[in-house]
């Protein structure tokens, strides 16, 4: 998929706002409608857009390796990452207990709070690569059973997507009947848009990705995908703005939905026309994505115990976004250079073997 990698940064960049947005929605429904639908709109893209991306990838690798490869290097890449974080929150949560004398509660270590296995962890933002493993491990088990069988390529991706699609609306129907809609909460499944996208990604990862091009040199066609992706933000933001019944927000899910999805295509469109990055950039992209998202939460946290951010709330929404997004940016950054130089480090320190020498391969071609 052509930038992949600056997707998705855009789309952490968005999903960190959200997170922002979630402490100050309440202050700003009733006025500041620029700042509600950069909250609930642009921010509420990073699902979808990550969800296919990683749908995509997923199916790429199933086609290069065994499921159960590809489950090890998921391990690796999303459970690790999730465990070390969320162990990281939860020390600090007991850290913090113990410097203001209260009783320390050992037992955050085997809640819900430190494992998100069935409602989301402490660290709220990590349940997003917990769900991500989750999505890897059924929709590729699916797809290994299916293929398996005998089934062919288009039976396949026409039983997943429409399984699919049924998994996300009973599991909808499920979140809106226990008033929690998209937590999924006291269930091992993941969550239920994200289980979609991830699907859509997927099944549509062989040829349909190829539209995104396509879409990038019609201009008009982007238009059109703008058209509803404004319309159905600005319903949103009235239906937030006032209070809502349950027709009125089940329809407005339906409509947040709609919002998403063609905003994220038309997303995917625009990137689509950028300059594709080296290799390395595109490394250095992906990982600073990722070390701004497993840590943005913490520093939010922090920021949050260490200093009063009222009143930079109350002189700017804007200028309260921007400082934090700020911080969020120089700590990923820290950490990403951090391993950069570390295994610089590493490979100037770690011997070189006689085999790997340019004389020797001359020698053996």
């Amino acid at each position: 998929m052509k930038n992949a990698d600056i997707m998705r940064l855009i789309c952490i960049w968005f999903m960190v706002t959200a997170h922002i947005g979630s402490n100050v929605r309440d202050a700003i429904v009733s006025d500041q409608g620029v700042f509600l639908v950069l909250f609930d709109g642009l921010s509420r893209l990073s699902s979808p857009g990550l969800g296919l991306i990683s749908g995509y990838l997923a199916y790429l690798s199933l086609t290069r390796r065994s499921y159960v490869d590809l489950l090890i290097r998921r391990a690796r890449s999303l459970l690790w990452p999730f465990l070390l974080w969320s162990m990281l929150y939860v020390s600090l949560l007991l850290a913090v207990s113990f410097l203001q004398g209260e009783d320390l509660d050992f037992g955050l270590l085997r809640s819900n709070v430190l494992w998100g296995l069935t409602s989301w962890p402490g660290n709220y933002p990590l349940h997003y690569l917990l769900d991500l493993f989750k999505c890897t491990a059924l929709m590729g088990g699916a797809f290994v059973l299916l293929t398996s069988l005998g089934a062919s390529q288009r039976t396949v991706t026409g039983s997943l997507l429409i399984l699919s699609l049924i998994v996300f609306a009973s599991l909808t129907l499920h979140d809106l009947n226990a008033g929690h809609p998209g937590r999924n909460q006291d269930s091992f499944l993941p969550r239920s848009d994200l289980q979609l996208f991830f699907s859509l990604g997927f099944v549509c990862a062989d040829k349909s990705f190829r539209m995104f091009g396509a879409l990038s040199t019609r201009p008009m066609l982007l238009v059109i995908l703008a058209i509803p992706f404004v319309l159905t933000s600005l319903v949103w933001y009235d239906l937030l703005q006032n209070d809502i019944l349950s027709l009125d927000y089940a329809l407005g899910v339906i409509l947040h939905f709609a919002c998403r999805f063609t905003g994220a295509f038309l997303l995917f469109a625009l990137v689509w026309r950028l300059p594709t990055p080296s290799a390395n950039v595109g490394l250095f992209l992906r990982n600073l994505a990722f070390n701004v998202f497993v840590s943005h939460f913490i520093v939010l946290s922090a920021l949050n115990s260490l200093f009063d951010l009222a009143p930079l709330m109350a002189y700017s929404p804007l200028v309260y976004v921007l400082a934090l997004q700020l911080a969020f940016v120089l700590v990923g950054l820290s950490i990403t250079l951090s391993h950069h130089v570390a295994g610089r480090i590493d490979l100037v320190r770690r011997p070189t073997s006689w085999r790997s020498l340019p004389e020797h391969q001359a020698n053996h071609r």
